[in-house]
C-alpha cells in the first residue's frame, strides 16, 4: 500500500475542510460544482508546462468522477472560483500508480 493510499481518508477530509466549491466545466459540457483547493504555483510543482503566474488546484478523484461523469480531467477544461476563471493546462493523478485519490491540475488564466 502506498503512503498516499494509506493517508487518503485524512487527506480527503482536509481537502473538504480547506477547499472551496468551484465550478468545473469539462470541454463542451455542462458546469458542475466540485470541492477544490486552489493555490499559486510553487517551485516543487513539477509541471513541464508551468509558467510563472500559473496556479494549481487539487480535486478529489472520486468526487471529480461522480460530478463530471469523466474518468480524468482534460486540457482546456475550465475551473471557476468566486473571483477568477482558469483553463486546465495539464494534470496528473496522485498516486501515479494504482487508482487515483486526487487530481492535481495546472491552471492558467485567472481572469474574471
Amino acid at each position: 500500500m502506498s503512503y498516499v493510499t494509506a493517508i487518503s481518508g485524512g487527506m480527503q477530509a482536509a481537502l473538504k475542510q480547506f477547499g472551496a466549491a468551484v465550478g468545473y466545466t469539462p470541454l463542451a459540457a455542462v458546469s458542475v460544482q466540485v470541492v477544490a483547493f486552489v493555490r499559486g504555483l510553487r517551485e516543487d510543482d513539477l509541471f513541464v508546462e508551468a509558467m510563472q503566474r500559473d496556479s494549481v488546484a487539487v480535486i478529489g478523484a472520486d468526487e471529480f468522477k461522480a460530478q463530471t461523469g469523466k474518468d480524468t480531467p482534460r486540457r482546456l477544461d475550465r475551473l471557476a472560483t468566486a473571483s477568477a476563471s482558469y483553463t486546465v493546462e495539464a494534470w496528473r493523478a496522485a498516486p501515479e500508480s494504482g487508482p487515483p485519490v486526487f487530481f492535481k491540475l495546472l491552471l492558467r488564466g485567472g481572469q474574471q
